[in-house]
């Protein structure tokens, strides 16, 4: 058994999981597994990676959403590049 199973079984169906992870924990079958009980992810990621915003064709660096400390960005979007994304 996972140990995201054996939390899913102790908390109330009712309320809002949010999973937080640091980036040493981040990968595509984790953040999954943890859409999959319905909960909501919150992994921090490596600062080299990409991401395809909704409606956009190709990856862009984070760096292009994100350019300095300080700075934010909120969207939805791909965030796996993979050969069939």
């Amino acid at each position: 058994m996972e140990l995201l199973d054996q939390f899913h079984g102790l908390l109330s169906p009712d309320g809002t999981v949010v999973v937080l992870a640091d980036r040493g924990l981040y990968a595509k079958w984790l953040f999954e597994a943890i859409c999959k009980l319905g909960w909501h992810p919150l992994l921090r990621i490596n600062s080299d990676g990409k991401f395809r915003p909704a409606g956009w064709h190709p990856f862009v660096p984070l760096s292009r959403l994100v350019p300095s400390v300080g700075r934010c960005w909120r969207g939805r979007g791909t965030a796996f590049a993979t050969p069939a994304a």
